[in-house]
């Protein structure tokens, strides 16, 4: 678990790289957010020295890379780049998973307990159940939720 206060996720990312590396790394990471504010394209670089590279020299050295080949391109992180002399280890493409579902929702009400359900019961609302991670809604009804308490 990194400690970081950061605004960006490319923020969130050094902030983790620079707790958890043994080495000096360099980040640019552009990423593009939907209308929910959820990632749906990332492209960049990370960049990893020695132990003995000084921060600052990674960062020139990106910028020098950027200015002789220009930004990176959003449909094929590697098209455009400047590889010569460096290994481009890897390429991904982003996959977007979440294993929420109607029953894990559930099994998360459950183990609040029955407290909240009898509130929602005794108001007539439903309790509803939001993804954090892909936005999902799932809505109960209280007796749904009590049956299974």
């Amino acid at each position: 678990m990194a400690e970081a206060h950061a605004f960006t996720v490319q923020e969130m990312l050094q902030a983790f790289l620079d707790q958890s590396e043994q080495q000096p790394t360099w980040l640019d990471l552009p990423v593009e957010l939907d209308a929910q504010g959820l990632p749906i394209r990332v492209r960049g670089a990370w960049l990893r020295g020695f132990p003995a590279t000084p921060r600052k020299a990674l960062a020139e050295l990106a910028a020098s890379w950027k200015r002789r080949c220009g930004p990176w391109d959003a449909s094929s992180p590697g098209t455009g780049l400047c590889v010569e002399g460096w290994d481009a280890l890897e390429r991904h493409e982003i996959v977007v998973f979440c294993p929420c579902s109607r029953e894990r929702a559930l099994r998360a009400l459950v183990a609040l307990g029955a407290e909240g359900a009898l509130e929602a019961k005794a108001k007539g609302e439903p309790l509803e159940v939001v993804c954090d991670f892909c936005r999902s809604a799932y809505s109960f009804d209280p007796n749904e939720v009590l049956s299974v308490i």
